[in-house]
């Protein structure tokens, strides 16, 4: 991932943005791109239970995605998580829908940072 932002209210309006989301084989044929992925969800986790799932949307080849949806929030959620999930592959959709990226939330942190330390 070359830059990612999650945002979620306590109404739940959650924006999610992923840039650069390579997945292939560090070497051939699939390296340096999205693989099989086609489109992928964000889940909220509060604690180790996924609480709600976005709509899906598609994963360009460069590894972007922009989500925006509402979602539930429940209160409380304990040490909130968004995942990012493949939702369907080049065969369909994903029934197991794995996550491939995770994205750390933190209360009144005044600025949270990525694994590759840019803000967001």
């Amino acid at each position: 991932v070359a830059a990612s932002k999650v945002e979620i209210s306590a109404s739940g309006q959650i924006e999610v943005r992923v840039n650069g989301l390579l997945l292939g084989a560090a070497a051939g044929a699939a390296a340096g791109t999205v693989g099989p992925v086609t489109a992928v969800v964000a889940s909220l986790v509060c604690g180790d239970v996924v609480a709600a799932s976005t709509k899906e949307a598609p994963l360009s080849t460069a590894g972007d995605a922009q989500i925006e949806d509402t979602i539930t929030v429940p209160s409380p959620c304990i040490a909130p998580a968004v995942l990012v999930r493949i939702a369907e592959t080049a065969t369909g959709p994903s029934a197991a829908m794995p996550f491939i990226a995770v994205n750390a939330l933190v209360a009144g942190a005044p600025e949270a940072e990525d694994s590759h330390g840019k803000g967001r």
